[in-house]
């Protein structure tokens, strides 16, 4: 396979079933599929809001506690022990890394939680009963 400037085809790289290509297919006249498109179809996107401060040990463990198939995580998080500064939260597989962030200044301190994963390998049901389990008070769940 030839991979130019960095670019796979997720599905390739995740072993997920991709669209076949035939030899010689061009994309003039077509009625198939694009990467915007199949990246909606393969991946699953999660978002989670609380307002309120959460407790760090409480988060932490329920970071922890995602299934393999959460590839990426975003968040900023108002903390209890942190309460004038944004706490940031970047998860790429099974790394993770937390940042203390800027101070909340006149926004309305809000915890909120991005999680991306093949739709194939995402259990969203459970996923977000288990967050909600963990992660009081008041959360707001969206999906796409």
């Amino acid at each position: 396979m030839e991979v130019v400037a960095g670019e796979a085809p997720p599905a390739l790289l995740l072993g997920l079933p991709g669209p076949r290509v035939a030899p010689g297919h061009t994309h003039e006249a077509h009625d198939h599929v694009h990467d915007d498109e199949l990246h909606d179809h393969l991946f699953a996107q999660l978002t989670y809001t609380a307002e309120g401060p959460l407790e760090r040990a409480v988060l932490a463990a329920a970071i922890d506690a995602l299934p393999p198939g959460v590839v990426r995580a975003k968040g900023i998080f108002y903390l209890a022990d942190t309460p004038g500064r944004q706490v940031i939260l970047q998860v790429v597989g099974r790394r993770r890394e937390w940042q203390i962030g800027a101070p909340w200044g006149d926004a309305r301190p809000t915890s909120r939680l991005v999680l991306i994963g093949p739709r194939a390998l995402v259990d969203e049901e459970s996923l977000r009963a288990g967050l909600v389990a963990c992660l009081e008070p008041s959360p707001i769940w969206s999906q796409s």
